[in-house]
């Protein structure tokens, strides 16, 4: 008989895992910009009870606080992705730059 290594097979993680993982590195990410530093404020509000249901069930926070902070790292994280792709509306790109969408037509 052989005696051959067995493989184990890692155990994979779980879907819960996800909501903690994405927490870590939105305030990691915002630890590293500086954002996370200083003395600590205060902020108050009335929100609707089923966005804060909501939003602990999908970030896996399970405090206001914990929630809030992760919260504004994400919004004052944001690579404004919308406001960049409303400016090259009409544009192509092309090797030798920007092209209107006017001259796209006309080139032959």
């Amino acid at each position: 008989m052989s005696s051959a290594p067995k493989h184990t097979k890692r155990p994979q993680p779980l879907a819960v895992d996800a909501p903690r993982c994405r927490h870590r590195v939105v305030l990691d990410t915002a630890e590293r910009a500086g954002l996370l530093k200083g003395e600590k404020g205060r902020i108050a509000g009335w929100v609707r009870a089923e966005l804060i249901r909501a939003g602990k069930e999908r970030s896996g926070r399970t405090s206001n606080t914990q929630l809030l902070e992760y919260a504004l790292a994400k919004v004052a994280l944001e690579d404004n992705f919308c406001s960049k792709i409303r400016v090259r509306k009409g544009r192509v790109s092309t090797k030798q730059g920007n092209l209107d969408r006017q001259e796209v037509g006309t080139r032959t």
